[in-house]
């Protein structure tokens, strides 16, 4: 018993000093000479503002230790809040997804989507372009429904991104996050 408690503050200390590490990194800047979503590295309004609750990468949580993979990040906002694009694109898919609840997914072209789930209610459906900021979608108005947070995810083809290094900072706050260490 004692062993395993050593282990999991080990762990602690781990995942708080790379938590420290990451929120002193700035964002990554673009790479010279690309264009359209992929020039936004580090420039992207999040989708809603609030709190990062729990980071993308390899999650150890539990007595039993178990891992499990975070695909994207869950952001804590204001029950009722609006829930915005974070770059232009085509929506590809907006319905439930086992595993995911209510999802939409935005084509920004170069192979590059954004990933939204948990919102309430969504107000795009699928064909439909939409702008940079414009309002999507809405979290729930019950404040225990909206608990859990808004989840998003930016892949490039099938393959999920940090968002962080996508995102612009400045709307966001990273707290208490569950994050053991990273993939």
């Amino acid at each position: 018993a004692a062993e395993e408690e050593a282990r999991r503050r080990a762990a602690a200390e781990d995942g708080r000093r790379q938590r420290e590490q990451t929120a002193a990194q700035a964002p990554p800047a673009p790479v010279k000479g690309s264009s359209g979503f992929a020039a936004q590295r580090g420039r992207l309004e999040p989708p809603v503002a609030g709190t990062v609750i729990t980071e993308y990468g390899r999650h150890q949580e539990g007595r039993y230790g178990i891992s499990t993979v975070q695909n994207g990040i869950d952001i804590q906002a204001a029950p009722g809040s609006q829930v915005r694009a974070v770059y232009s694109g085509r929506v590809v898919y907006a319905d439930s997804l086992k595993g995911y609840g209510l999802l939409l997914i935005v084509d920004h072209g170069q192979q590059f989507y954004s990933l939204i789930s948990r919102a309430a209610r969504l107000t795009r459906k699928v064909g439909d372009e939409v702008k940079t900021g414009e309002v999507v979608g809405f979290l729930a108005d019950d404040p225990e429904l909206a608990a859990e947070g808004l989840h998003f995810e930016i892949r490039q083809g099938v393959t999920p991104e940090d968002p962080m290094r996508w995102l612009n900072h400045a709307r966001l706050t990273v707290k208490g996050v569950k994050r053991a260490d990273s993939r």
